[in-house]
């Protein structure tokens, strides 16, 4: 491969790729987006609350402002160096209460990868094929994606998020988080109670 064509996969000229139809019909099913801690002008997402630079998506209380609006969160965040601190957010949030729905590039050979999303996420989907983001300077939608996708998933509704994007992708479980929801589930016979 190309020198040229490496340094190009995963790098744009500009930051601005917005979030497809087709993975939002998908998130909507889920729920109500609240807010969208990445927006940009020509965001097609139908967040409550949407934040744009120059303000800081990753200085906003998620979790607060989920809950005040009603609805998850929803991240496409910027690609590149700074996507750990994003997930990072994305984690802290989550164990705050916030539902969230991120969607990022399926580097699961990176560290931020391996700890942050596989050990924390209540379900991930692996997306089917590359993503076609819509160019934020012309509208129209781009080329497919240099890398997979991943559309991960933080809350307690993992059914409708399955259901949700069921076909899109491979689904991943997060055992240990279904078998603490499982655990909560039980109830204690009454013979038991003595």
């Amino acid at each position: 491969m190309e020198a040229a064509t490496r340094q190009s996969m995963g790098k744009s000229s500009h930051g601005e790729w917005c979030t497809p139809p087709v993975v939002l019909d998908c998130v909507y099913e889920v729920g109500e987006v609240a807010l969208d801690p990445c927006s940009n002008l020509c965001s097609i997402i139908r967040a409550k609350k949407e934040v744009r630079l120059p303000e800081d998506g990753l200085q906003v209380e998620w979790a607060y402002v989920a809950q005040q609006l009603g609805g998850l969160v929803f991240v496409n965040p910027p690609y590149g160096r700074k996507v750990k601190r994003w997930i990072q957010k994305c984690v802290d949030e989550a164990r705050e209460g916030a539902e969230i729905i991120l969607l990022c590039a399926a580097r699961v050979d990176t560290k931020w990868f391996q700890d942050l999303i596989f050990n924390t996420a209540a379900a991930i989907c692996f997306w089917k094929g590359r993503i076609r983001f819509i160019d934020g300077n012309t509208g129209k939608q781009g080329d497919p994606s240099f890398f997979p996708s991943a559309i991960v998933y933080w809350g307690p509704n993992i059914d409708k998020f399955t259901d949700a994007f069921e076909g899109k992708g491979h689904m991943v479980i997060n055992f240990r988080e279904q078998v603490q929801r499982a655990a909560e589930e039980v109830v204690t016979p009454e013979w038991l109670h003595g």
